[in-house]
């Protein structure tokens, strides 16, 4: 669920093929993406065990973070909170559950978070939390894609960033939520 008004269908071809045609036929937009799997789906269970065992290994060293909080988007909360076990758990649903995004951003923003963001190429997800948070937010939320262009150098728009950042006022040191030096 990506924002209110957008919410991504996977799964094998042909059925989202004819859910994608009744989707049309009832008067939605929609838009095949160009992916290579039916990913966030129990279609990916196989590569989702092997992952699952990963981190069942190494399980052990996942501690709460003491300084932020680290979002879920399976659940949209801050269920990592818990460390040990229960992230480990959380952890091995991520490859096989629907993507939780809309709950996420409304519960970081909730929780005051305030500054967003995007470190991958292009800016879809900034997009896409300026669409879920309120108006009204506007004038006390920063959100910005560290390369949002494909046709400019990625290390200007980091530095672009890394600008934009400090002018609004965020502290560009390093951050650890585990407060480890």
């Amino acid at each position: 669920i990506n924002e209110p008004g957008q919410v991504v269908i996977s799964g094998k071809a042909p059925a989202v093929a004819a859910e994608s045609a009744r989707m049309q036929a009832a008067g939605f937009r929609v838009v095949p993406l160009a992916v290579s799997g039916a990913f966030h789906t129990p279609l990916l269970a196989s590569a989702g065990a092997a992952f699952g065992a990963a981190v069942e290994r190494a399980a052990g060293q996942f501690e709460p973070p003491t300084r932020a909080k680290i979002y879920s988007n399976v659940t949209g909360d801050s269920a990592y909170a818990r460390g040990g076990a229960d992230s480990a758990a959380l952890l091995r649903k991520q490859m096989v559950s629907s993507v939780q995004w809309v709950k996420q951003v409304q519960a970081m923003y909730r929780d005051g978070a305030r500054v967003f963001v995007e470190f991958g190429p292009r800016n879809t997800l900034a997009k896409l939390v300026e669409k879920i948070l309120p108006k009204s937010a506007a004038d006390e939320v920063f959100v910005i894609a560290v390369n949002p262009s494909k046709d400019m150098s990625a290390d200007l728009q980091l530095r672009e960033a890394a600008a934009a950042l400090a002018v609004f006022g965020v502290p560009l040191a390093s951050f650890d939520p585990w407060g480890k030096p």
